[in-house]
């Protein structure tokens, strides 16, 4: 693996900055939100204890009342009477009450589909305020139709029987009554297309703390049917659930932004309730896409209930019945992922706990806070990250380059076309590729002079052993002039000149590489050369199988036609010294691709078991006895001299069965310029 991969993979261990920063954001939220949850149960520990001690002492008004009624046990359903921002018009609609479309509630069990009733209520501080909503196909008016049901009051004063017959559209007024105070109460009938509604108004001293309807609905044909919160007729109201105007100072005295704040009894209605509008953000929101996915990032481990579903003016108790068992219960309600996170912090009030406060607050600021700074610190340490893996790759590549620079001049200086060592970069660097590189140079020139030193030590040599074989030669001659023995005389002549044939092959192998090294290249005919060559050995040594397999058509080559014509009889040479007289040599030429292969082979000898490179080194013999000549092994050595020089490579091989060897020349081939 190359180095810019490398280190690409430990640049991708910054990508864990991201993760740790979000890691650690997580961390600074958590602490955060425990911080905010501590606050908000110290607030609502000291507006519960407020609260109690104002119920005590009576205080406020109504919490006592409320706390009996909220202990008492009461068959039908209370109902509860919304604050009113200001006092609707009487006029048999409650589209100017400002009220949520939830508020107005539906029977759970109407009497059959062409009778629904739906209703809802609610309080300006002095009136009650009442709205019905009758779907029925067929009113019936007057004394025996259709007609509804109040009681109303208390259980000290007792309760008021009140009768609101259907009749013509407009104001209205109760049916006979024995008791006086319901003159005081008025009321709009109006007609609809799927039945009648019906508005009335209601002193709030007169209702009491109960009240409980039922509609009767007669059909043409004299059948009835009832449906209402009283069980019969002379059924008990359930309660009257209405605000408490002090409570209610004291809480919106108290709530902060970000805050809701309500009183709650064991029936989960809604006392008192103060809302502190949205937190202070401070600074623009995160886009939605972006918010989802740093919640997604930074999401708390701890998993919180859903949001609940809350009806207008009732809290779902569920959740928050054990606080009246317990006295108080912390939570956070909602999901990290979700849009909004309530942490929430419910406390008991008055000494028997009748009364629950519900503190919730918005967790949106300390969101806000934390994904904004998640966000920064995620983009930063991405753009960070990025920067880094572009530094290191940046530095990977130029430490490449350097490393390839290196090794190119190493290359050219370790070729055969290196006339002469060249100067390798990085010299100067301080560094280890600078410290690499000067001791690459110090260990080429060492290699150079030793090269040098070879070269040169075949003319060194001859030079240097052709004075003492003169002396040798010239005393021999006049030793055999003194004794006239010529036995021992010819056999030190012999060897004098076996010895001076070796010194004799190594000048000229020295000649060789440097008439090589100056021969110029031009352009010729491998082929007719080989031809040429191939039919003036025949000629010579016509008591040997010599054949040509030349391929048809110009073979065009750049180099010295003189030099090849010297390899191809190196190599004929040797195939004559191995193969015996009745073999057959042969030389062929192909075309492989864009070069030419030239090939000379023998039968009846195979290779030894040596690597085939080193028959092409300096030196190197393979013969069994020398025979009538010396035999220094540079036949082959010069053959490779010569194939390099033309761009080209040699190698032999042995032939299936050793029934022979074959040396292939490769050498590239030219375009041809007749």
């Amino acid at each position: 693996m190359k180095l810019a991969p490398r280190l690409l993979m430990v640049a991708s261990v910054t990508l864990l900055l991201p993760w740790a920063g979000c890691q650690y954001i997580r961390e600074v939220e958590s602490a955060l939100r425990y911080g905010q949850a501590e606050t908000l149960g110290a607030t609502a520990d000291v507006l519960a204890s407020a609260l109690t001690n104002r119920l005590d002492t009576g205080d406020v008004p109504g919490i006592a009342n409320t706390s009996r009624s909220a202990n008492g046990t009461v068959a039908a359903p209370g109902v509860y009477a919304h604050p009113l921002s200001r006092s609707p018009s009487l006029d048999g609609y409650a589209d100017d009450w400002g009220l949520p479309a939830a508020a107005l509630l539906t029977l759970p069990e109407p009497l059959r589909d062409d009778f629904t009733v739906r209703y809802q209520l609610g309080t300006d501080g002095p009136s009650l305020f009442l709205f019905f909503q009758i779907d029925d196909d067929d009113v019936v008016t007057g004394a025996g139709g259709d007609r509804v049901r109040l009681r109303l009051g208390s259980a000290d004063e007792g309760f008021i029987e009140l009768l609101f017959p259907a009749q013509a559209p407009g104001a209205l007024e109760p049916g006979p009554s024995q008791d006086d105070r319901a003159r005081r109460i008025r009321g709009n009938w109006q007609a609809t297309s799927t039945g009648y509604n019906l508005e009335l108004q209601i002193p709030v001293r007169l209702a009491g703390d109960r009240l409980g309807f039922l509609i009767s609905d007669m059909d043409q044909r004299g059948g009835l049917r009832r449906a209402g919160t009283l069980s019969s007729l002379a059924g008990d109201p359930g309660r009257l659930v209405t605000p408490l105007a002090e409570a209610q100072t004291i809480l919106r005295g108290a709530v902060r932004p970000g805050q809701r704040l309500r009183l709650v009894d064991r029936e989960g209605f809604v006392l008192a309730n103060a809302n502190g509008g949205p937190p202070t953000v401070g600074e623009q929101p995160l886009p939605q896409p972006l918010r989802r996915l740093v919640r997604w990032i930074v999401r708390d481990p701890v998993a919180a209930a859903p949001v609940p579903d809350l009806m207008p003016g009732r809290v779902d108790m569920q959740r928050i019945a054990s606080a009246f068992q317990r006295g108080s219960s912390d939570a956070r309600v909602g999901d990290t992922g979700a849009d909004r996170v309530l942490l929430e912090a419910v406390r008991a009030v008055g000494a028997d706990r009748a009364l629950v406060l519900l503190a919730e607050e918005d967790a949106e600021r300390i969101l806000s806070l934390t994904d904004r700074a998640a966000s920064r610190l995620f983009v930063s340490s991405f753009l960070i990250s990025l920067a880094a893996v572009g530094l290191l790759l940046g530095f990977a590549a130029w430490l490449s380059w350097r490393i390839r620079r290196l090794s190119q001049a190493a290359r050219v200086a370790l070729g055969d076309e290196a006339t002469r060592i060249p100067l390798l970069p990085e010299q100067r660097a301080t560094d280890e590729l600078g410290e690499l590189s000067r001791n690459f140079s110090r260990l080429l020139e060492q290699i150079g002079e030793y090269n040098d030193y070879l070269q040169n030590l075949g003319s060194r040599l001859t030079h240097e052993l052709r004075t003492p074989m003169a002396v040798i030669h010239t005393s021999l001659e006049n030793l055999q002039a003194d004794t006239g023995d010529e036995r021992y005389l010819q056999r030190a002549r012999h060897g004098m000149d076996r010895l001076q044939a070796m010194v004799t092959a190594l000048g000229a192998a020295t000649r060789m590489e440097q008439a090589i090294a100056a021969t110029e290249s031009e352009r010729f005919d491998l082929a007719r050369l080989l031809k040429e060559l191939g039919e003036a050995l025949q000629a010579a040594h016509r008591d040997r199988d010599l054949q040509l397999h030349i391929r048809p058509g110009p073979c065009p080559m750049t180099g010295a036609p003189d030099l090849v014509a010297q390899m191809v009889d190196k190599l004929i040479e040797n195939a004559l010294d191995f193969c015996p007289a009745d073999g057959h040599i042969w030389i062929s030429l192909t075309s492989d691709d864009d070069d030419w292969l030239l090939e000379v082979g023998n039968t009846g000898s195979r290779l030894p078991d040596a690597p085939s490179e080193r028959l092409f080194e300096s030196m190197m013999s393979v013969r069994r006895d020398d025979g009538p000549g010396p035999h220094l092994g540079l036949g082959l050595y010069i053959v490779r001299l010569i194939a390099r020089h033309h761009g080209g490579r040699v190698h032999a091989e042995t032939l299936a069965g050793d029934t022979g060897v074959r040396f292939c020349v490769r050498l590239p081939a030219a375009d041809f310029a007749p």
